[in-house]
């Protein structure tokens, strides 16, 4: 992210954070460690029927 602004400004645009690893399931956008959001993109995966 750090080379690259065009995806810097698009992880900001879709996450509103400017830290990595980010990770987006449908239309939402999870950051931090993987540990922190395992409960959420178990939560969204479900929701989403994946």
């Amino acid at each position: 992210m750090r080379e690259d602004p065009a995806a810097l400004a698009e992880m900001l645009a879709r996450a509103n954070v400017r830290i990595a690893p980010v990770t987006e399931v449908g239309e939402q956008a999870f950051s931090g460690t993987f540990e922190d959001q395992r409960p959420f993109l178990e939560a969204a995966l479900r929701d989403n029927g994946a």
